[in-house]
């Protein structure tokens, strides 16, 4: 493919990919406030969706498009801290559940407020962000970092519709949760 068609081969293939990530948050959004849980079916299509984004990361990397001008091994070792602490806020929300399905949204479970909780409401989504970030830093890429941002855009669009959600099924608990607890790590509490 010559160099002048693969600009807007990747154009539209990076347009699909947030396309049909705004087409399965409709559905999620849906399934969440109207049934409290997702379907086996969007669930899987939200771990289809995490492949495509992670793929689509990679590429993005790749391409070397707004190289940052960082020198590679300093830019490599904060970008693998960063994505390690992410991992690590991830690893730290899931085990705090006590299934996949609580996990994955197919089923509800009790309030969790402990662990990394306690300090975020939301460490998967911050963390898979800060791995996003660490990977940007760590390939020295300016189109990961603004696609990291668009990822970012995305989970806080989430996180409100999650959140209506959680006030439905726990009510004063989680409400009172919510004003002790930051959205994100060291962002102050929202209502």
């Amino acid at each position: 493919m010559s160099r002048q068609r693969a600009g807007p081969a990747w154009t539209v293939a990076l347009a699909a990919v947030y396309g049909g990530t705004g087409v399965l948050l409709r559905r999620m959004r849906r399934e969440m406030l109207r049934e409290g849980r997702f379907r086996p079916g969007t669930a899987v299509a939200v771990y289809a969706a995490y492949a495509v984004h992670a793929a689509a990361v990679g590429a993005v990397a790749r391409r070397r498009r707004l190289a940052l001008p960082v020198s590679r091994l300093p830019a490599l070792g904060a970008g693998a801290g960063l994505a390690s602490v992410g991992l690590g806020l991830c690893a730290g929300g899931l085990r705090r559940f006590g299934s996949a399905g609580q996990v994955s949204g197919t089923e509800s479970g009790e309030l969790v407020v402990r662990g990394v909780y306690r300090y975020s409401r939301n460490p998967q989504y911050l963390g898979l962000s800060l791995v996003l970030a660490g990977t940007g830093l760590a390939w020295r890429s300016g189109s990961v970092l603004l696609y990291t941002a668009g990822v970012g855009l995305v989970f806080r669009s989430w996180v409100r519709v999650e959140e209506r959600h959680l006030v439905l099924q726990f009510g004063r608990p989680y409400r009172q949760y919510v004003g002790a607890t930051h959205r994100w790590l060291g962002v102050p509490a929202e209502p």
